[in-house]
């Protein structure tokens, strides 16, 4: 019992100093990295923040536009990460209120995850005209949380090479990724003829999307999609990885409007295992709301649930060769 008793008190000892030495840095655009970051004296950089903080801390940004201030391609670089107990939360004070701003895509970068960087929240910013990605989670990171975030205006330029431009990039290596109710448009670059373009290639047409996501384990749940006429909203590729992907839930999404040159709001790419595709919306897709790409007759796809979603104005997904049907669980759709 003395035993039980003083484990116990240890136990609740520990929680509190774990609680009680969790800090809040703030950040605005009238601060200075000079300063401690407190609420008084704020930080000038959300970059500032990111090198300070530990497991367990919370940055809250003040409205305003933040940039890149030492030209070196991206807004913010986390490269401290939290535990599975004490995460760490990068807030905008007010929704939409603090705005990363690419400054018309002479930044590449609006924000990026390091490498090996876990247990991270990032919640309520305006993310806009970068030139490369809105968000970017390298190597190896894991348990990352993109909350209600505005993402759009990303990519929007005229060129011909091969990269694509996303709201979101995944690396193959990261997992345990959520993507929750995030507002994503007008990704990509612009076409033939847009604000003076004279493309010498089709990459206009499908290389560039709201979500290009590798590894495992990854929830995208009630994001809206608008206005991404350059490739897909979402698409889900194994191509690099092995055993390609598993384990993903795309559930409660809204996506309006087509691509003109791609079948498709969802892509599913090379081999993808155990795939969750429920109650989403499909408003005016191309043909079909759901392509296959990467084996195009349905192979190298298993245990893909597409179930008790609503399309408008489409299909709800290619026609898959008889062979391969079995591979997938289609019902409850209703096509209007």
């Amino acid at each position: 019992m003395n035993k039980f008793v003083i484990c116990t008190v240890v136990l609740f000892s520990s929680l509190i100093v774990n609680e009680s030495s969790a800090v809040t840095y703030y950040v605005a655009t009238n601060g200075s990295d000079n300063n401690d970051g407190v609420i008084s004296s704020p930080f000038k950089r959300i970059q500032k923040a990111a090198e300070v903080v530990n497991p367990g801390d919370t940055v809250i940004v003040k409205d305003g536009v933040y940039t890149d201030t030492d030209n070196n391609g991206r807004i913010v670089l986390l490269e401290k990460g939290g535990t599975s107990d004490n995460w760490i939360t990068f807030r905008s004070e007010n929704k939409w209120g603090a705005v990363l701003d690419g400054e018309n895509n002479s930044i590449s970068y609006c924000w990026m995850v390091g490498d090996n960087i876990n247990y991270i929240r990032i919640e309520d910013f305006e993310v806009k005209g970068c030139g490369s990605a809105g968000f970017w989670s390298s190597s190896n990171t894991q348990y990352i949380y993109y909350y209600c975030n505005h993402v759009h205006d990303i990519g929007r330029l005229c060129t011909d090479d091969v990269y694509g431009r996303m709201a979101f990039y995944q690396r193959s290596s990261a997992h345990h990724i959520t993507y929750d109710s995030n507002v994503i448009h007008h990704i990509g670059r612009y076409a033939t003829g847009e604000n003076n373009c004279q493309n010498e290639t089709h990459n206009y047409q499908n290389h560039d999307h709201g979500m290009y996501l590798n590894g495992s384990n990854a929830t995208i749940i009630n994001n809206i999609f608008f206005e991404n006429k350059s490739g897909w909203d979402i698409t889900v590729t194994g191509c690099y990885r092995t055993n390609g992907i598993t384990d993903w839930n795309i559930i409660n999404n809204t996506f309006v409007g087509e691509n003109p040159y791609r079948a498709g709001h969802i892509a599913l790419e090379c081999k993808n295992t155990n795939i969750n595709i429920q109650n989403n919306i499909f408003h005016n897709p191309k043909d079909y709301a759901i392509s296959v790409y990467g084996a195009y007759d349905g192979s190298n796809k298993s245990n893909i649930t597409i179930k008790n979603n609503l399309v408008y104005d489409a299909k709800i997904i290619v026609p898959i060769a008889e062979q391969y049907q079995n591979n997938y669980t289609i019902e409850n759709n209703i096509e209007k």
